[in-house]
């Protein structure tokens, strides 16, 4: 499905969220939010319309690596668009959760040093998904959203998930390693769309992002498409240099993301929508 040609349905989720715009502060509604009822409902009849994905999908440990770059929520398209690289892979989440506990909820990972910027590694929320304890699962935790959460852009920026990656080849030369950067999942650095950051989304819910914007008609398709495009040339910058690490580098995604297909942004969960699981596979 072509970005942003919508259905019946996907114009009906278009109009309800512009009106949820009109009435979300009004007191009654914050209290109560009952009125995004009709938006999130049409949202996920709209999703039905998206062409799905009938591969199978496979875990990031069967193919051969001795580092692997993780760049969240990349589309398959958008990674071949700034990298000319066209090899991808089904992904067996639409959404981090998803990854976490497809992936990392049974097995030994002791040989492995975990590098990332997503705050669904905090302790907490990854036992909460999987049962365990991540110092109990890999060799080595850098939590570096929890050191170097960038206040400015509401994100980890990916020269500080690079730094900590140094440290970890430094201190661990034996061990595999997973370097999982933030971008190009929002917010978009540089990009003053809105105030909240993924934090925020994380810790209250869904809120204002920049995809309720171009859901509403308030941001268009080339200025989401270009930011997103924008934050993946970011994170490339320097997820390029890990493949100057010793052994075989690899870089994926933990999913997609939707980017217009029947007015639809946002990477929802337990989704077989293809934007959402077909991500890039390729060596660095």
């Amino acid at each position: 499905m072509q970005p942003e040609k919508l259905s019946v349905i996907g114009k009906l989720h278009r109009l309800s969220r512009k009106l949820e715009s009109q009435v979300e502060d009004f007191p009654l509604f914050k209290k109560y939010p009952v009125h995004v009822a009709p938006g999130m409902l049409l949202y996920y009849i709209a999703l039905q319309q998206v062409d799905k994905t009938k591969a199978e999908p496979d875990s990031i440990f069967s193919y051969d690596w001795d580092n692997l770059v993780i760049v969240d929520g990349c589309r398959s398209d958008t990674y071949q668009a700034v990298t000319g690289d066209s090899g991808t892979r089904i992904s067996k989440a639409s959404m981090s959760r998803g990854y976490i506990k497809k992936n990392f909820s049974d097995g030994d990972y002791s040989d492995t040093v975990y590098i990332t910027a997503n705050p669904f590694f905090h302790e907490n929320k990854f036992k909460s998904i999987t049962g365990r304890l991540p110092q109990n699962v890999f060799h080595e935790v850098f939590h570096t959203y929890d050191t170097d959460w960038d206040e400015e852009e509401s994100t980890v920026l990916p020269e500080s998930v690079f730094r900590d990656a140094q440290t970890a080849e430094n201190l661990f030369p034996d061990k595999r390693k997973i370097i999982h950067f933030m971008q190009p999942h929002h917010p978009f650095i540089g990009f003053d769309f809105v105030e909240n950051g993924f934090e925020d989304i994380l810790e209250e819910g869904l809120d204002i992002s920049e995809w309720d914007l171009a859901m509403r008609g308030e941001l268009d398709y080339e200025t989401v498409r270009d930011a997103y495009r924008s934050n993946l040339e970011a994170a490339m910058q320097y997820a390029e240099k890990i493949g100057d690490f010793e052994g075989k580098t690899m870089l994926t995604a933990d999913h997609g993301n939707l980017l217009g297909e029947n007015g639809l942004y946002w990477h929802p969960p337990k989704s077989k929508a293809e934007p959402l699981r077909k991500v890039p596979m390729t060596e660095l």
